[in-house]
């Protein structure tokens, strides 16, 4: 018969292997089949290959993202969420992008009203999570949950009228450009502009920041263009095999806009001509190509949606996108290249690893203890019986062996034999391995406890770990 001390023991060591597996080793190996594309196969190997690291919405929550929690559940959600994020980002970085691009949504409730102090923390918390080193540049573009009073997309008095100046202060300007290796990298502020769709165009606003780019001369690097709103497309318009759920359809509620609207599309494809144009807010992949005319010539243009970073996010795959530039002017071929990289399903390892072997560890141990106790009953019977009817009369006197509990070493010291003494009773008992005297449900108790122990030690330590 299996003792219960062996079902500890089997237990707590598959507990560690899936602890230590499921809480690192798992993202190392996600991130391990993640490879930058190759752009240009024939450009000279002396050519730079820039890495980009690409992440959308990975929207950290605070207090109020679930409003109808218990506090403590909200801290706990919070506390999972904040370690998974760190997880993924550090996986990512294991990658060694150049540059890094943020596609907005980077707080969950950035846009809400708050003193400046809580929004300073909820800010110092984003950067704890996204640690990055100074010398990686980082690019920024605003989403709906940053920069809040958007007029199209649902007034309310929670939302903060300083949310665009923090998000300029901490983040960056709303509307920007810059090259990178002869590609021009164009960022707009999207919600604002479907806010100028309805109400027209504001001085120094998104539409007159992407009309200014069309009066420039110069020559025309490849553009990529990146916006947290995707661009329009038909109903039904297929996302392609790696997305989770349906496809992304036309439509808006409070505080959101699933898509551009078409005039807006349109003036963004006609006007940069974008060669390859990346988007967020959606939370799932999705992959379309765009047609416009451009003086009668039909062109296309590929729209990558990138899935949100975040396990909460309604993915169960959370992932991000690496994209690979060479110089233009170096190739014949496309310049770019992109793929997806996919995360751990973190909500899979909770619901389908730990909590079934959760249950499963509980109903051994109360199957062994149950086991244990009646065999230990039946011995206890036998013992008596044999006891009481001996014919053999019992010794006043044994032999005492040594206590097996105490251990002791002899040693000189100072030119005198001196010995040592340690007495292991109260430490088994704490390990729980002298429960012969206990009943039943201590028993269960204190090998519920013996298991746990090391394997919730591991997983503090890789948290301790990960937020050190």
């Amino acid at each position: 018969m299996v003792s219960p001390r062996h079902v500890v023991n089997g237990l707590r060591f598959a507990w560690t292997i899936l602890t230590l597996w499921y809480e690192r080793q798992i993202f190392v190996r996600s991130v391990g089949r993640c490879v930058w594309p190759n752009p240009g196969l024939n450009t000279p190997k002396a050519a730079t290959v820039t890495h980009v690291l690409i992440v959308a919405d990975p929207q950290i929550i605070d207090h109020r993202s679930y409003p109808d929690r218990a506090p403590v559940l909200t801290c706990i959600t919070q506390l999972l969420v904040d370690l998974n994020l760190r997880r993924s980002w550090l996986s990512a970085l294991r990658l060694r992008p150049d540059i890094v691009v943020f596609l907005g949504d980077m707080m969950d409730g950035g846009r809400y009203a708050m003193s400046n102090a809580e929004y300073e923390q909820y800010y110092a918390r984003f950067q704890s999570i996204f640690s990055l080193d100074p010398h990686i540049p980082a690019y920024f573009i605003p989403g709906n949950h940053d920069t809040g009073k958007v007029t199209t997309l649902g007034k309310s008095n929670k939302f903060s009228s300083k949310a665009k100046r923090r998000y300029i202060s901490h983040f960056g300007p709303l509307n920007s450009q810059v090259t990178i290796s002869n590609h021009t990298f164009f960022f707009i502020d999207a919600p604002s502009l479907a806010e100028e769709a309805v109400f027209g165009p504001s001085p120094g606003g998104t539409t007159e920041f992407v009309k200014g780019y069309y009066t420039q001369l110069h020559e025309r690097d490849p553009l990529l263009l990146f916006t947290h709103i995707p661009l329009w497309r038909s109903e039904g318009t297929s996302c392609g095999p790696n997305r989770e759920h349906g496809t992304i359809r036309q439509g808006s509620g409070f505080g959101y806009q699933n898509t551009l609207g078409k005039p807006s599309s349109d003036l963004l494809l006609q006007t940069l001509q974008p060669s390859l144009i990346f988007s967020g807010d959606d939370h799932d992949y999705c992959e379309v190509s765009h047609s416009f005319t451009i003086a009668g010539q039909p062109r296309q243009a590929r729209e990558v949606t990138v899935k949100s970073l975040s396990m909460v996010m309604n993915v169960r795959k959370p992932g991000f996108q690496l994209l690979s530039l060479v110089d233009p002017h170096l190739t014949q071929e496309i310049s770019y290249s992109e793929s997806l990289c996919l995360m751990p399903d973190q909500l899979g390892i909770y619901l389908s690893t730990y909590i079934p072997f959760l249950i499963l560890s509980l109903l051994a141990i109360v199957i062994a203890n149950a086991f244990h106790r009646r065999g230990h009953a039946r011995s206890r019977r036998r013992d008596q019986w044999a006891t009481n009817n001996s014919s053999l009369p019992r010794p006043t006197s044994a032999h005492k062996s040594s206590d097996p509990d105490v251990y002791s070493w002899t040693f000189i010291l100072m030119g005198q034999r001196r010995r040592l003494m340690l007495n292991t009773k109260y430490f088994k008992q704490w390990l729980g391995r002298s429960n012969e005297n206990r009943g039943f449900v201590a028993g269960v108790l204190y090998d519920i406890r013996d298991v746990a122990w090391f394997p919730l030690f591991i997983f503090f330590w890789l948290a301790w770990w990960t937020f050190r």
